[in-house]
């Protein structure tokens, strides 16, 4: 037996594994049992008999397979889960057994933004914008505002952006600007992961966005 999933995931995301059994024997085989570390045995065995998996011929094969959601209790990972299956051969009554597991590691992306306001020049108010990898894993950070642009934050990095806000004049030249950023993330997988494999999730800042606000009295 041979149980394959995709190497990275997580929390919250589904993991497929895919199962493919084996008849290398010299005769016919019929499924007698399964168990799974992770996954219900009942589930396992429903598709196990659903992917034609009942009865093997001599040098036959079957594959199935079976989801998994990652929970916050598998954290910090990886995941590891064993299967093992027992086929008989009916007419003997002898049987046959074999194990495989799959491990999948789990990634925990997550990052911060801070907005602060530097200062007003003539009719524009400065502001300073810093995003910081706190994950463990790359992420491709989207703020949304053109002064600033998509850009690759690694792990553990700061990044800051000087962004400009007009001023809104009011009586006697009083004025007060505010400046507002949200971003989102997409995760860069670590090299080496097949493209069927790539985690599409977008990840939120915490805090989900930022406001400073700059206020100049004369």
């Amino acid at each position: 037996v041979t149980k394959e999933a995709c190497p990275y995931s997580k929390v919250g995301d589904e993991v497929l594994y895919d199962i493919t059994i084996e008849n290398l024997g010299d005769v016919d085989v019929d499924y007698t049992s399964v168990t799974d570390t992770l996954l219900d045995d009942g589930v396992v065995e429903a598709a196990l008999l659903a992917g034609g998996c009942a009865t093997l011929p001599v040098g036959g094969s079957c594959t199935f397979q079976v989801p998994y959601n990652v929970q916050p209790g598998d954290e910090p990972g990886p995941v590891i889960n064993i299967i093992e299956v027992t086929y008989t051969h009916t007419a003997t009554g002898q049987t046959a057994f074999d194990d495989d597991d799959a491990v999948v590691e789990l990634l925990n992306p997550s990052f911060t933004l801070d907005v602060d306001c530097l200062e007003i020049i003539d009719s524009t108010a400065l502001f300073e914008v810093t995003f910081v990898n706190t994950g463990d894993v790359g992420l491709l950070v989207d703020p949304a505002d053109a002064q600033i642009g998509v850009f690759p934050l690694t792990v553990g990095a700061t990044e800051t952006f000087i962004v400009e806000a007009p001023l809104d004049e009011a009586v006697c030249g009083a004025g007060s600007a505010s400046y507002t950023v949200s971003a989102l993330a997409s995760i860069i997988m670590p090299a080496g992961t097949p493209p069927e494999c790539q985690l599409g999730n977008i990840i939120p800042p915490v805090p989900a966005d930022d406001t400073a606000t700059s206020t100049v009295t004369v």
